[in-house]
């Protein structure tokens, strides 16, 4: 359940006599928590992940499959941009992306795939700065305590899709924190952000493209924390950006993109049945893009 949604006491009984969890998140996709029943139906599938997270050659194939649907993501974006805006912005970017994208297969490490991963971005962030079109400097992405308005943006849009998918991983019985292509350390959801890859480009950064080039968030809606380092948006950027995230996930009226209608929240459920399956059974992760 997402938002202020009421429950009766005859619907909890109901669930918890099914053996049904029921989670619940914030409008903006925060976890809060879970209904569950006394057995704890999700200790056999962490067990499981476990396993899997020992297993070097499923954590390969899982890592390269998340890594596929990443540039495949890049890929989209630099498709779209480039029908919108002539092929003139895809410079010899898209050829670095093909070429990524074929050698994601033959990686035969998480290192090695890392490598490629980092090339594709290098190769991406190029083009989008070209996509750029809000007159906000933007020289390359920039992580903790960004200095600009637009990495702020991305920073953020990351932290909220992340916080979402840990708290539907949780809410799933999976460990959040034991991830497969980044590894275990604390305080991280590393799980959560293996998942990110998947969506980060066809969600996030398509939604801060959107919020910049048509001036619904511009260089005003940022003020500087020196002492908490980098920008932070004023209340009403914050305000612009979750209510058009919202958007994104739900298809509402008003979708933050012309090209894509949104409606991301069912795929994310989905996937989470998929990412799941993968992890019981030991299969192949099928992406978002994969029937």
């Amino acid at each position: 359940l997402y938002g202020n949604v009421q429950v009766s006491t005859q619907a909890f009984r109901t669930l918890l006599m099914e053996g049904v969890w029921l989670a619940f998140f914030s409008r903006n996709g925060a976890y809060r928590g879970r209904l569950a029943g006394p057995k704890d139906k999700g200790a056999l599938l962490r067990a499981r992940q476990w396993e899997r997270q020992a297993d070097e050659a499923f954590r390969l194939e899982l890592s390269r499959s998340l890594v596929r649907a990443k540039i495949l993501g890049q890929k989209q974006m630099a498709a779209n941009y480039a029908r919108n805006y002539l092929a003139e912005t895809l410079g010899d970017g898209h050829t670095h992306l093909t070429r990524a994208l074929e050698e994601v297969e033959k990686a035969d490490s998480g290192l090695t795939l890392r490598g490629i991963e980092g090339a594709a971005s290098r190769a991406y962030f190029a083009l989008f700065r070209r996509w750029n079109l809000s007159g906000m400097e933007f020289n390359g992405r920039e992580k903790p305590n960004a200095p600009d308005p637009i990495n702020t943006l991305l920073n953020f849009g990351y932290t909220l899709l992340g916080q979402e998918l840990e708290g539907l991983l949780e809410a799933a019985g999976l460990e959040a924190a034991a991830g497969f292509y980044h590894d275990l350390y604390p305080g991280r959801a590393s799980l959560a952000w293996d998942w990110v890859e998947e969506f980060r480009h066809v969600l996030v950064d398509r939604l801060v493209l959107n919020l910049i080039n048509r001036k619904t968030i511009g260089p005003e809606d940022f003020e500087d924390h020196d002492d908490r380092g980098g920008l932070r948006m004023k209340p009403d950027a914050l305000r612009k950006f979750i209510r058009g995230y919202e958007q994104l996930m739900t298809g509402a009226a008003g979708a933050a993109t012309d090209e894509d209608t949104g409606h991301y929240r069912p795929v994310l459920l989905r996937q989470l049945v998929r990412l799941a399956g993968a992890i019981e059974d030991g299969v192949r992760y099928l992406t978002h893009d994969q029937p």
